[in-house]
């Protein structure tokens, strides 16, 4: 033992099936006797899986857009030779100057004018889709489902992610309307495209 009592002991368990058992150390001191049960058990056979590859995917960005009315055009594109097809739609609104964002929103609609993402009723999410157990809502457009993920309206960074609830579809060509929803209020809007690699 060392000046401050503390001491090592080393014993190498043997590298074989004999030695696979329950084992026990006990530590006899003058003030405590201390017992501690441990299993040796066979070295665990690894197998490798193969890991599973992810489709390549490509993003467009397009950022600080100050103006009211949005366009955003979701088409394929062809790249290296590839066919990439739209996948997400995501974007966010920032305002910049505090309390103004109460008097700030953000409007979505679908080709054929129906509000995906708005404060209206009749638009088909107005609220944060962040609820107990979930973060999307799943919506119908144009007969196809979405999961929507939406902040909700009233704070300076809105965002919103919509992508079709199958996993293996992709968003078809269309085009996108967004409104920003204010009077003179300064505002940047962002919003990117992601594609995948067509199978």
């Amino acid at each position: 033992p060392t000046a401050s009592g503390a001491f090592t002991f080393d014993y190498k368990i043997p590298d074989k099936s004999s030695a696979i058992g329950k084992y026990e150390i006990i530590i006899d001191t003058e003030f405590v006797k201390v017992s501690i049960p441990f299993n040796v058990t066979a070295k665990p056979i690894v197998v490798e899986t193969p890991q599973e590859v992810s489709a390549p995917r490509t993003t467009e960005k397009f950022n600080r857009i100050p103006d009211s009315i949005i366009p955003i055009i979701v088409a394929s594109k062809t790249q290296d030779d590839s066919q990439l097809l739209p996948r997400v739609l995501t974007g966010s609104l920032f305002t910049p100057t505090r309390g103004d964002e109460a008097f700030v929103n953000i409007k979505i609609t679908s080709e054929d004018g129906m509000c995906i993402i708005g404060p209206d009723a009749e638009c088909l999410v107005s609220e944060s889709t962040r609820v107990p157990g979930a973060i999307y809502k799943v919506v119908e457009i144009d007969g196809i489902n979405y999961n929507v993920r939406y902040s909700g309206p009233d704070v300076r960074l809105e965002k919103f992610t919509i992508l079709p609830e199958d996993s293996g579809a992709t968003i078809p060509e269309s085009n996108w309307n967004v409104e920003i929803i204010k009077d003179d209020q300064p505002t940047r809007f962002y919003y990117k495209i992601t594609h995948i690699v067509s199978e």
